[in-house]
């Protein structure tokens, strides 16, 4: 006579790329069959392939030669994000005046929760006199009088391929 089990329970192990932070995020139910459930999340930790382990337990007990592996692709969007650059008009400062703050508006980057990590940049032939802040997504014109500075110059917003140039 072949003995019976009957499964109560299921161990499941997690391995790879993070084991910590994917199996936080794997839930189970064992009614009427088991089923995953991977709960969104904009963790880059648990980017990559993912072995899932599933054992049968009978008791507490694991039940030999039963289980089941799964792999689990865990792609992230970001890298073939879509961004599209805000647009702004031209700016003018006129030698003397007070300083000048110039903010630029944020790129639209789908999907939203990607990292949007600005550069800006500046001619040489004024970055005495102006700064950006990326973060702020801004520049500040000092306030001076320099004559030699006299001229059309292009400030820039990069964000990935994405540029907008003021």
């Amino acid at each position: 006579m072949t003995p019976t089990f009957c499964i109560d329970a299921y161990d499941i192990e997690v391995t790879n790329p993070s084991p910590v932070a994917l199996s936080a995020q794997v839930t189970t139910t064992n009614e009427p069959a088991l089923t995953f459930t991977v709960a969104y999340s904009t963790d880059s930790s648990i980017v990559g392939t993912a072995n899932i382990k599933v054992s049968p337990m009978w008791n507490g007990v694991v039940i030999a030669g039963e289980e089941v592996e799964y792999d689990l692709e865990v792609k992230d969007p970001c890298p073939t994000a879509t961004i599209t650059p805000s647009t702004h008009g031209a700016e003018k400062y006129t030698l003397s005046d007070a300083a000048k703050v110039v903010i630029v508006a944020p790129f639209n980057v789908i999907p939203a929760f990607c990292t949007a990590n600005y550069a800006l940049g500046i001619p040489a032939a004024i970055s005495q006199v102006v700064t950006g802040d990326a973060a702020t997504l801004s520049f500040t014109v000092e306030n001076t009088n320099d004559q030699s500075l006299v001229g059309t110059y292009q400030l820039t917003v990069n964000l990935g391929s994405a540029v907008l140039m003021i």
